[in-house]
């Protein structure tokens, strides 16, 4: 039982600085907060490129102690769905780091409308 307990604290210790090293390339990789005002910019160019009508706002940010920081955000949509379907995938694969909390679309006649509700994350270190 010992033995077990010193390989136990052996292996969580050596997680614990392989965990280190990816935090620091994860802080590394996300924006500091005064570079997500481009955020914006860059939800409406992906929205342009696939002809999405979208409105953006930023919401509430958030910074706890050792995660990084959050930005709540909101995004009006209107397009057909493969057009708001390929916005959204690109959204997602961008340069940000984001995390979706709602997507409502409702059909309106020949289009979609809808909302986005979500976070994008920033290097609260930074």
């Amino acid at each position: 039982e010992k033995d077990a307990d010193v390989s136990l604290l052996l292996t969580l210790r050596s997680e614990a600085e392989r965990a280190t090293v990816f935090e620091s390339t994860l802080r590394n990789v996300l924006p500091a907060y005064d570079e997500l005002y481009l955020f914006g910019n860059e939800v409406r160019r992906l929205a342009l490129e696939r002809g999405v009508d979208a409105g953006f706002s930023f919401g509430k940010t958030t910074e706890l102690s050792g995660e990084p920081g959050r930005v709540a955000f909101s995004i009006t949509l209107r397009g057909s769905y493969t057009a708001i379907a390929s916005f959204l995938s690109s959204l997602e694969s961008s340069m940000y780091f984001v995390s979706f909390s709602s997507v409502d679309l409702f059909r309106q006649a020949e289009e979609f409308r809808g909302s986005l509700r979500g976070d994008v994350f920033f290097n609260a270190g930074a």
